[in-house]
């Protein structure tokens, strides 16, 4: 392979090894410095928080970490590397894979377990970079997985390598999967599908909120003039495009779309007043820099804007879902800013809260895309639905993904410093989950983090509870069942765009 090749696949195979296997970026670099054939690089990888399998020296999710470390070793090349080890750690033993370079110059692989006892030394060998994932991550059912990778001797005690064909067909077959969605052109990029679409939407936003007044038109645009992926608009232009019969998008679709994100931004400006945000998207928010008093008028202006173009779509039904947003918008807000101590520690509010203020504008808007196409009875009802449950089960698990990124995120990638909800005295799933383990976390709760030292310390034993993985879980759930919805819906190049969408949802790091 030529050099500039060779860094490509270098490049996809690192994210492809962050996203599947949960672990920092960092392990990017360490892979990077062996494919530049860094003397002695290492990387050593300590998922927290694993169940060890049943009769098996590993569990899936681990045997399908280490065939994946295997895979990005093999495709890129770091046989230039003396060494590169991963080691994984589950408790009760330690599940490690390496990768040396041979005399001949071909890499030899061995696969082993070591027991508790030996696991210091082994880490001390190593001499390795720590390096620890942003909160554990217990693997999903139905979650893909090779056969172990790991072999022990008849009596369980002693490890033995292990590199028969099965090990390495399982690497093979795992390698091709995780880097197609960013080696296979085939692979449908949602955002990419809906460039042209969205390449006019902030100038079309401009001419719908334009306004004489130069100060209410610069505060009213003032989020929509910061780069972005415009992720809600997507959602609708791409439910057009899937809906039945949909040969092009209609103009009154794109014209949802843009109400939508007007709607959302609306939203924005009003929740950063209640919450006293100083930031948002990476830059100071609305609030911070024009005063309480604009954002909420801003807010507002935005809002009777989005009705006055949605009553000339000329659908009363559409009509009457938006207008239910903005209704569940107000009702979420007040939910959160007005929590009880038994509400507060209540899942199932907790949950309603979430559709309320998140998940209601995706779910009614794709209903609203469908219901403006030119489809017939009772196709149009049917697909309606589907795109309804699609929007219910994306915006629920982008919240909880969310809510996940507050706890495990970092300043660099939230744009903001983490547990910023617990400082707000919300709680969320990975709070409500960790409860489960620390009943300490009860009386904080209900006082809504408000002594000092609440939010530090509830931040410190969620983050080393399951509440992070189980709340994970609850996401893939959610994202599992949009991506069921949209896979009910005729085949498309726009279908396939939600499937892929419902996944990035739930691995975004930020």
């Amino acid at each position: 392979l030529d050099p500039h090749t060779e860094a490509q696949i270098m490049h996809g195979w690192a994210r492809s090894l962050g996203r599947a296997a949960r672990l920092p970026r960092a392990i990017g670099t360490s892979l990077a410095r062996a494919q530049n054939g860094a003397p002695q690089a290492r990387l050593l990888v300590q998922p927290t928080k694993l169940q060890r399998g049943a009769g098996a020296g590993c569990t899936p999710r681990q045997a399908e970490r280490t065939d994946m470390a295997f895979a990005v070793l093999e495709q890129c090349k770091v046989e230039q590397a003396p060494m590169d080890v991963f080691t994984l750690h589950d408790g009760d033993g330690v599940l490690s894979a390496g990768a040396t370079r041979g005399t001949s110059g071909a890499n030899s692989h061995s696969f082993h377990t070591t027991t508790a006892t030996e696991a210091p030394a082994t880490s001390t060998r190593l001499g390795s970079m720590a390096l620890r994932p942003r909160g554990g991550d217990a693997g999903a059912p139905g979650s893909p997985s090779t056969s172990s990778a790991a072999a022990q001797s008849t009596d369980g005690t002693s490890p033995r390598p292990s590199t028969g064909p099965g090990v390495l067909s399982g690497m093979a077959n795992l390698a091709t999967a995780t880097a197609r969605q960013y080696m296979d052109p085939n692979v449908i990029d949602p955002f990419k599908l809906m460039k042209p679409q969205l390449k006019d939407l902030t100038e079309s936003i401009k001419l719908l909120t334009h306004v004489d007044n130069p100060l209410l038109q610069k505060v009213a645009m003032y989020f929509f003039e910061q780069p972005g992926k415009r992720f809600r608009p997507a959602i609708v232009l791409l439910v057009s495009q899937a809906g039945p019969g949909a040969e092009a998008i209609s103009q009154k679709q794109r014209r949802l779309a843009e109400i939508t994100e007007m709607i959302h931004t609306a939203s924005l400006m009003h929740d950063d007043v209640m919450d006293h945000a100083t930031h948002r998207r990476g830059v100071p928010a609305l609030n911070s820099v024009h005063g309480n008093q604009l954002a909420i008028l801003a807010g507002d202006f935005l809002l009777s804007r989005a009705s006055l173009n949605l009553a000339r779509l000329g659908n009363l039904e559409v009509v009457e879902l938006l207008s239910t947003v903005i209704a569940h918008l107000v009702e979420g807000e007040v939910m959160q800013s007005h929590t009880g101590g038994a509400e507060a520690l209540n899942f199932d509010y907790y949950v309603r809260k979430t559709y309320l203020k998140t998940a209601s504008l995706l779910a009614h808007s794709c209903k609203a895309a469908i219901l403006l196409s030119d489809a017939q009875d009772p196709a149009r009802r049917e697909a309606a639905e589907l795109a309804f449950d699609y929007g219910k089960h994306l915006g629920l698990a982008f919240q909880i993904q969310d809510d996940i990124l507050d706890i495990v995120g970092d300043l660099e990638t939230l744009g903001k410093e983490p547990g910023s909800d617990l400082r707000e005295g919300i709680t969320t799933a990975p709070t409500l989950y960790a409860l489960e383990e620390h009943a300490e976390l009860r009386e904080m709760i209900v006082r809504g983090f408000a002594s000092e030292g609440d939010a530090e310390k509830a931040l410190e034993l969620v983050r080393g509870s399951d509440g992070v993985a189980k709340s994970r879980e609850l996401a893939k759930h959610h994202g599992a069942l949009a991506i069921e919805a949209a896979e009910k819906m005729a085949p498309s190049d726009a279908r396939e765009g939600l499937v892929q969408l419902a996944r990035l949802v739930v691995e975004r790091d930020s």
